[in-house]
């Protein structure tokens, strides 16, 4: 009897221990797609100021060509366009519609779930080979005081990026290291409809 109620206690206390590792995968998804959505984040806004920026290049390349015209033609010279780079660096986005507002799928309920992929072991050996510090980069930001404040936030966003990757990265080649393996979490929409019976 003695031995029986040995083993019902082993296995009593082996029950919270997977509970703990359950929930430590689950902090460590939910970190990890945390640091997925920032990464994502930066990058459509660094790309939604390239484009901004790109645009204003257009319209002012345009006016040029305008202007060039108007002066080949001997007609009077349009005054220059007036280009306002700091509106440039924070673009304007429009936001979405509320859910709500308008919509016919009101009834709908759209639910986040967890979908998790085993991560190559080509990307994982790629990843430990070119791992890059951005803490101890070549050109620190100190060195930069002296710049114009554009160069700056140039490089803080890039700085920013590369941090979120290196994360990222770090994250995935712990993993492996624990593990063996590395598994990738990212979220995706589950559309479901509510009932308000």
């Amino acid at each position: 009897m003695a031995e029986g109620g040995d083993l019902s206690n082993r296995r009593k206390r082996s029950r919270p221990s997977i509970k703990l590792k359950e929930e430590a995968s689950e902090s460590e998804a939910s970190r990890m797609i945390k640091l997925k959505k920032e990464w994502c984040a930066l990058l459509d806004r660094k790309t939604a100021r390239i484009e901004a920026e790109a645009k204003a290049l257009d319209a002012r390349e345009k006016a040029l060509q305008e202007r060039v015209k108007a002066r080949l033609a001997g007609a009077p010279i349009p005054p220059p366009p007036q280009c306002d780079l700091p509106s440039l660096l924070v673009p304007v986005v429009a936001l979405p519609p509320p859910a709500g507002a308008g919509s016919s799928e009101t009834n709908k309920k759209t639910k986040k779930k967890v979908v998790k992929r085993k991560v190559p072991q080509v990307h994982i050996d790629h990843m430990i080979r070119t791992l890059h510090d951005p803490y101890k980069a070549d050109y620190h930001l100190n060195r930069l005081r002296n710049r114009n404040q554009e160069l700056l936030e140039f490089f803080a966003e890039l700085r920013a990026l590369a941090e979120k990757k290196f994360e990222y990265r770090q994250s995935i080649i712990k993993q492996f290291y624990q593990k063996g393996y590395a598994e990738d979490y990212s979220e995706t929409d589950d559309d479901e409809a509510e009932d308000d019976n």
